[in-house]
């Protein structure tokens, strides 16, 4: 199993829903890996590059490789299976080997944080709420069982954010978005045609 190191919440941010993307999240270069070339973010002193990961409405993770300089790596040069280790990367000219993998998993958000959170994804049409109350789709959100890597196997929502769910519960609901028209749909000048 890979070490795992937790951080804020908010570095690990997708930028979507009208919050600022994390640094991790940005720092996204797995694309570019057979180019040679990274996006990076600091870390305990050391530079980082994100491989990837999941990045979900309360659990959050990437996988990220530390950038180790030639002269100091000690590593495998063949590719290592289901990682991107020993991978000849460059920064600002400089070339570097990537370390062994190690997960960053976001911090669990305050109470007031998820629920600031459950509101902007709503109100940006997040998670396909077309059509759903705020409250139909709490409930969903409530239900919704996510693969836990640790335990291996499939749990219900935990942490706070089930009590930002509890309490926005108690608020009143919201309208239901409408969902947009499809192209065919949409209000068109009608032409009359006449036939020869």
């Amino acid at each position: 199993m890979n070490p795992i190191v937790e951080v804020p919440s908010a570095r690990l941010d997708s930028g979507c829903f009208g919050e600022p993307p994390g640094d991790i999240y940005a720092a996204y270069s797995a694309d570019q890996f057979s180019a040679g070339k990274v996006k990076v973010f600091q870390y305990d002193g050391k530079l980082w590059t994100s491989g990837g990961g999941m990045y979900a409405f309360s659990r959050n993770h990437a996988h990220c490789y530390t950038l180790i300089p030639l002269e100091e790596y000690h590593g495998p040069l063949e590719r290592v299976p289901y990682s991107c280790e020993g991978t000849l990367v460059k920064f600002k000219g400089r070339q570097y080997r990537l370390g062994p993998r190690v997960d960053f998993k976001g911090a669990d958000r305050s109470v007031d944080e998820h629920r600031a959170h459950l509101r902007r994804k709503y109100e940006h049409g997040g998670v396909f709420t077309s059509g759903k109350t705020y409250h139909e789709l709490l409930h969903d959100l409530a239900e919704e069982r996510r693969w836990n890597s640790a335990k291996l196997e499939f749990e219900l929502p935990t942490g706070n954010v089930v009590e930002a769910i509890r309490l926005e519960l108690a608020q009143p609901d919201w309208t239901k978005h409408s969902a947009p028209k499809p192209a065919e749909e949409v209000d068109q000048p009608q032409m009359e045609m006449s036939l020869l």
